[in-house]
Parts: structure tokens; C-alpha cells; sequence
């Protein structure tokens, strides 16, 4: 089985997944690099990660050549970022198809909104439907959104982003993490709809009912001049720290010591990989229930925290839950950490779509996972 993988950049969140398929399909498997690295991310410190089986269409003729007929060629592909033209004549042959897509809605749409995305779809999905056209939703959301207009409501499966797995063994974490201060983190671009103040304002009221903590925030934006001043202006700079962005590398041994993660991101935020990245470390989560990751991958009090409706009240009071209570904490994290090694992994992840695809491909009835990557959302 040939799958070919259409997307911007190949970078750290794509790699694992990558890696894994290319074992599945026996090397028969092509990831074509459609946009070239932003000069701003390689300044930061990401690199581009090379591998036999990755195109980058864009960088000379004959590998948009290559690309083009790969789209054409193989048994499988899968859509994420790519020229539309190529997907037209893809599902015009009726060939196995996966829309690898988030949420379409990340403003709240009104009947206009809706009424332009169901005409984009009529025009260019709904005569393929129920001809090897499927959808692969990064997130609850995106299916809901696709659902909520008529489409793909019976050929959605459960997808997310797979980001480099931490390798380190959960005893280890938990020894990391047994610090007498409890570590709060941040990971983001400090604008407003991340709500990094969220975290600092919360963080400033556990300072001031006297719980010993302290939060890192990784990240640069709009917010950080205004931030900073407010952390000055209040005397807290020995208990915020503002770290600047860091290459993914540098993040990982900064999360592996933090007790609690919060994940403050509103609807806008279409995934969030950095919420697979801090729960796979074990670290216990308070995450927004806008965002398209919390939903997919936290069950609510057992894996982590959710709080609704983007609420600074609920945020703060389900904070202060896991502050209060290192032991619930504690089996948060490593649930947490099961959760990300055991199901919502890349292995996971290569090993059921490729055998779905193979269902699919010979005809044979689709196996029905009831959770994680390749469920069916209905």
C-alpha cells in the first residue's frame, strides 16, 4: 500500500507520525512539504529534520513533478495542506482520500458563515461523498463543524496531532516533579486569545492566599510588555518568570519539571500540540474546553481538568484544586501520561489508519475503535 501525505512543513509534530508510517507501509510511504520553513521559526531555533521519504514540491520542478504524480499514483492519501487542483483530480478517479482538517469554525459563525462553508463543500466535496472521500478531524470540533452543514457525518475519524513523545519513564518524571514548590507552566505566543493572563493572574492570587508556587511562561507576543509590567508592578518577578520562546528541545526539560500545565486557549485554537506535549510528560492539566485538543484527549477529572465557556473564575478554581491537592495532582499526570504513550500516540496512530486503509481498500467491513486516533465520529 503506497500513502502519500500532503501538509505545510515537515517539523517536530509531523516527524514521529511520519516515521511510523514510513515502517508500516514498508517505505512506501511520501510526506510532500508544501510551504517552506518560516525564517522567524528557524531563528528560534527549529530545524528542519531530514528523512528519505520527505518532497519539498516547492523547491525545484521535478519534485513538484514527483508530487503531482504521487497524487495521482497512490493508494492512499492524506490532505492536509495542499494544491486543490491535485485533490480535484484525485477524487475524480474516486481513489481513497483523507481531509486531514481542524476546526473550520474558529470564530463563532452565524448563519452567513455557515452558508458560505456549506457552499465551498457542495462545490468541491458532495458529489465525492460516499466515494472513498474521507475526513480526518483533528479534534472533535472540526467533525462537529463539518457535521453541523451535512457533511461527513458518516465518514469522520477521531485524528490528532502525534508531537515528539517524551522517553522518559513516568518514575523518573515523578521524581523530577517532587519539588517543595509546585512548578505551574505556560506555552504559547502571548496574545490575547491564548489568555496567557489567565495564568499570571491566577498565579498571583494562589501567591496571595499563601500556596508556594511558581509559574514559568515560554513564549513571545503582543502581551509580553504588558505582562512583564504587571508582574513588576505587583513585586511578583521571584514567582513569574517570562523564559522568551524556546526551541521545542530547550520546552521539554522545563515541562518534565512542572506539577501543572494550563492550557488557556480559546475556540481559535484549532488543536494545541503543546497540550499532547505537557500531558505526555505527566504533567496534571487545567485546559480550556475551546480549544479542539482538550476535549479530545482529557477525560474530565481523571486525566485533567476542563473548565467552560472560557471562565477565569472556573480556571482559577480548578487551579487551585490541583494546588491544593498534590496526591490528585500526582494521578492526573500520570494518567495523563498514559493517556499520550498508550493510545494518542504516533504508533497508535500509523498502526490503525494504515489498517483501516487497508479495510478500506479491499473492501472488508472497518474495524470500529470506540476511542482514540481512528474512531468514528458520528
Amino acid at each position: 500500500m503506497k500513502v502519500v501525505q500532503f501538509s505545510s512543513v515537515f517539523n517536530h509534530h509531523s516527524l514521529e507520525f511520519a516515521d511510523e508510517m514510513y515502517k508500516c507501509c514498508n517505505g512506501d510511504y511520501f510526506f510532500v512539504e508544501t510551504v517552506a520553513e518560516e525564517e522567524q521559526r528557524r531563528k528560534l531555533g527549529y530545524h528542519p529534520y531530514e528523512r528519505p521519504y520527505v518532497i519539498k514540491m516547492y523547491e525545484n520542478d521535478e519534485k513538484k513533478a514527483l508530487a503531482e504524480k504521487l497524487a495521482m499514483d497512490a493508494d492512499v492519501m492524506i490532505a492536509g495542506v495542499f494544491p486543490r487542483s491535485l485533490l480535484k483530480k484525485r477524487l475524480k478517479a474516486g481513489k481513497v482520500t483523507f481531509l486531514c482538517q481542524e476546526r473550520m469554525f474558529k470564530e463563532k459563525s452565524g448563519i452567513i458563515g455557515k452558508i458560505r462553508a456549506f457552499r465551498f463543500c457542495i462545490k468541491n466535496y458532495s458529489k465525492y461523498a460516499g466515494k472513498n472521500l474521507f475526513l480526518l478531524s483533528i479534534g472533535r470540533y472540526s467533525a462537529a463543524d463539518y457535521h453541523s452543514i451535512g457533511f461527513f457525518k458518516k465518514s469522520s475519524f477521531l485524528w490528532a496531532y502525534y508531537p515528539l513523545s517524551c522517553k522518559t519513564q513516568y518514575e523518573e518524571l515523578a521524581r523530577k516533579k517532587n519539588s517543595t514548590i509546585i512548578e505551574l507552566l505556560f506555552v504559547g505566543r502571548l496574545i490575547l486569545w491564548k489568555h496567557p493572563d489567565f495564568a499570571v493572574k491566577a498565579t498571583e492570587e494562589l501567591l496571595l492566599s499563601g500556596y508556594n508556587v511558581h509559574l514559568s511562561v515560554i513564549g513571545n507576543g503582543e502581551m509580553l510588555e504588558e505582562l512583564e509590567s504587571y508582574v513588576k508592578e505587583k513585586g511578583l518577578e521571584k514567582h513569574i518568570s517570562f523564559l522568551g520562546a524556546m526551541p521545542p528541545e530547550k520546552i521539554q526539560p522545563i515541562m518534565e519539571k512542572a506539577n501543572i500545565y494550563v492550557f488557556t486557549s480559546n475556540r481559535k485554537e484549532g488543536w494545541g500540540a503543546v497540550l499532547s506535549e505537557a500531558m505526555g510528560t505527566g504533567c496534571a492539566v487545567v485546559a480550556s474546553s475551546s480549544a479542539g485538543a482538550s476535549v479530545t484527549l482529557i477525560k474530565d477529572e481523571k486525566n485533567g481538568f476542563i473548565y467552560h465557556n472560557d471562565s477565569f473564575d472556573e480556571f482559577k478554581e480548578k487551579l487551585l484544586r490541583l494546588v491544593k491537592d498534590r496526591k490528585l495532582a500526582e494521578n492526573f499526570g500520570e494518567n495523563a501520561y498514559i493517556t499520550m504513550h498508550n493510545e494518542f500516540c504516533a504508533t497508535v496512530a500509523a498502526e490503525r489508519f494504515t489498517k483501516v486503509c487497508g479495510q478500506i481498500l479491499s473492501g472488508n467491513g472497518i474495524t470500529e475503535y470506540k476511542s482514540g486516533p481512528m474512531s468514528i465520529i458520528k
